[in-house]
């Protein structure tokens, strides 16, 4: 349950626990993913929205419509030399100096030198909100599947209701952002007319908790999932489920072949399940990934009913 671990596992439903290389891992989810590969199979475009950060390095990401190979150039060295400069005087320079060197890391991606009619994206909320809002979604004749990530309400909290950067966000503030912003994208789908024949999946790759459970292991469980089946009309509706992310490869494909979201999965409310949790503590990033196994056998975010197992893997 984080952003580097949940991308690749939402479309290969194989875990990691620690044993191997992540790159190896990572690489692997995505090229020999069932769902990636059911989709080019029946002829769909595929686009991997995603933050450098997070992007396999492998030559078969080429696959993706959107991604092209890194040719590792420079469009404004002026500008590259002057922020590694800032950045390191964030560091190394005198107090009253460091306000002056901040440089936003992700800022280096604009520096990318890219092939004619590609540029860097950015999971930036703001960005995000403002480069929708100023363009329109192409129509198109072909079949599409796009992955989408944004930042959300992850940390640090930074955006109103109106997606504006404010000094006094707020975890709810961020999550009222990330709701404008996916209600104007749906807005556009309705706009374009391709709302109802599309599935639309809406989720977090990790939970949070700013109460009690905050500096345990359940502030990363109990993300949310909305889910939309093609061409699917009836009110809002909550299931009980005892949904995880590793059946999410299946519901890809049923949803992919026409299943309503109450179809999609396997489980019904009222089943019983123990839905396991690998946890990465962060404890030993130095000599290696230390990931803790635990097992719900509840609601996610019950922690009377969270078996706490420890059981360690270490790469």
């Amino acid at each position: 349950p984080s952003t580097r671990y949940t991308g690749p596992f939402l479309f290969s439903g194989q875990w990691y626990d620690g044993k191997e290389n992540y790159s190896d891992y990572n690489v692997r989810s995505y090229t020999q993913s069932s769902v990636l590969n059911e989709f080019e199979v029946q002829n769909y475009t595929i686009g991997l929205y995603i933050t450098n950060a997070m992007m396999p390095q492998n030559k078969q990401m080429t696959k993706f419509d959107n991604i092209v190979e890194d040719l590792r150039g420079v469009n404004d060295w002026w500008a590259f030399i002057r922020w590694n400069l800032q950045i390191t005087g964030f560091k190394y320079a005198p107090f009253d100096l460091k306000r002056i060197c901040f440089v936003d890391p992700g800022a280096f991606e604009g520096l990318k030198a890219l092939p004619e009619g590609y540029q860097s994206y950015t999971g930036n909320n703001f960005s995000f909100y403002q480069e929708m809002q100023c363009n329109d979604i192409v129509k198109t004749s072909n079949k599409m599947f796009k992955y989408i990530h944004i930042d959300g309400a992850h940390p640090p909290f930074r955006y109103n209701e109106n997606v504006e950067e404010v000094d006094d966000a707020t975890y709810s503030s961020s999550i009222e952002a990330s709701i404008t912003i996916t209600n104007a994208f749906l807005q556009k789908l309705r706009e374009n007319d391709v709302y109802d024949d599309s599935v639309i999946i809406v989720l977090a790759d990790h939970g949070w908790d700013t109460g009690e459970n905050k500096d345990n292991v359940l502030r990363w469980q109990n993300p949310i999932l909305l889910i939309k089946g093609r061409n699917e009309k009836h009110d809002f509706c909550v299931s009980e489920a005892p949904i995880s992310y590793v059946d999410m490869p299946e519901a890809f494909v049923n949803l992919l072949n026409g299943s309503s979201a109450s179809e999609a999965f396997a489980w019904e409310t009222g089943d019983e399940r123990e839905r396991r949790l690998l946890f990465d503590n962060g404890e030993n990033e130095r000599s290696g990934m230390l990931v803790e196994e635990h097992i719900q056998t509840g609601e996610a975010w019950n922690a009377d009913t969270l078996i706490i197992g420890k059981r360690d893997y270490a790469d």
